[in-house]
């Protein structure tokens, strides 16, 4: 009984698994599992025990507390016994190897590959596609002009307005939920769109809306509308605290994000501030639209990262040649993300 579910497991593990690296795979995952029925229940629960161990510092506790005053009086000795409980020793901090995992495994089933710029996770249990693509943008703590001038073009047809690539996609039938948006909180432009049902499709009709955009200077004031939308009105009370908190610690203070705003709204009263900003849109955009602004080579630390099968993969990687030349669409497979030991 004990081999028949092995046999199981291993078959349901099969379509994770490249046909470049299958006899290796398929060995260490037959020595994993051998292993495993080695350890004692036993062991194992003393091994989930060292980490809580691990993880019982009071260094490590971030925690946040909503309600009134009375309450929180009354509940602050019991949270105090609960921290006090924990271990009051320094943490143990791991020590992790800057060697980018999923590259060196890549590199085992293409050897000749030198850094990827445009990647595919094989997924054949669908028929549609998703797009993550991202690159640098600007984050609350940036000040300078030119950044928040580059995060309010990529607000221009960001948003759930009319004329944005959101509706756009969505009324086209290309994708469900998509779009583009500069995160204030991540530093990060993103470009975003699932369940397309051909992922080129959607890239180049993205990428032609945007290139012939209409000119129209309403759309500075409903860029700047957008750097805003980060509100949390309309939240819950408790949600509203627990976010609150989370960015205190994260030191994103009030006036973190009083001088980042303030910044945006200086921008506001600049001259030709619409020009401006339509003229760095195709190139601030084209960072993570292929075949719009600069090559995938050209922006740094940005990812291109597609999700879907094959066939999609394949018509994909037809369109970035078609607009960039000679690039490859490296396939990833769900084995790539396995945690193995160094050599395995």
């Amino acid at each position: 009984a004990l081999v028949r579910a092995a046999a199981k497991d291993l078959t349901q593990n099969l379509a994770d698994i490249p046909d470049g690296s299958l006899s290796s795979d398929w060995k260490y995952l037959c020595n994993e599992m051998s292993a495993d029925l080695a350890i004692t229940p036993k062991d194992a629960l003393a091994e989930c025990a060292h980490v809580m161990d691990l993880i019982r510092h009071r260094d490590n506790v971030r925690g946040f507390m909503i309600g009134s005053t009375e309450n929180q009086d009354a509940l602050m000795p019991r949270v105090q016994d609960l921290v006090e409980a924990l271990d009051a020793g320094p943490s143990t901090k791991q020590t992790y190897s800057s060697r980018p995992n999923i590259v060196a495994r890549l590199q085992q089933h293409e050897p000749n590959m030198d850094r990827p710029i445009y990647v595919g996770l094989v997924n054949e249990n669908t028929r549609s596609g998703v797009h993550i693509n991202t690159a640098p943008c600007a984050s609350y703590l940036d000040r300078d002009p030119n950044t928040l001038a580059k995060f309010l073009s990529a607000r221009l047809y960001g948003g759930g307005g009319a004329h944005s690539m959101f509706m756009k996609t969505w009324g086209a039938g290309l994708a469900y939920s998509n779009g583009l948006r500069s995160n204030e909180s991540t530093g990060r432009l993103i470009y975003y769109a699932e369940r397309c049902p051909d992922l080129a499709q959607t890239m180049q009709f993205v990428v032609n809306e945007l290139k012939n955009a209409p000119y129209d200077t309403s759309l500075a004031e409903y860029a700047i509308a957008q750097a805003f939308a980060g509100y949390r009105g309309g939240s819950r009370y408790e949600e509203r605290g627990e976010a609150m908190a989370a960015d205190l610690a994260d030191g994103v203070t009030p006036q973190v994000v009083k001088d980042f705003r303030q910044g945006i709204l200086r921008l506001r009263d600049s001259e030709n501030l619409y020009d401006d900003l339509q003229n760095r849109m195709v190139y601030t955009y084209g960072e993570v639209l292929p075949g719009l602004g600069p090559t995938g080579s050209e922006v740094g630390k940005a990812i291109y990262f597609v999700i879907g099968p094959e066939k999609q993969l394949a018509n994909y990687e037809e369109y970035l040649k078609s607009v960039e030349g000679d690039v490859t669409l490296h396939r990833l497979y769900p084995r790539d993300y396995w945690l193995v030991e160094t050599g395995s």
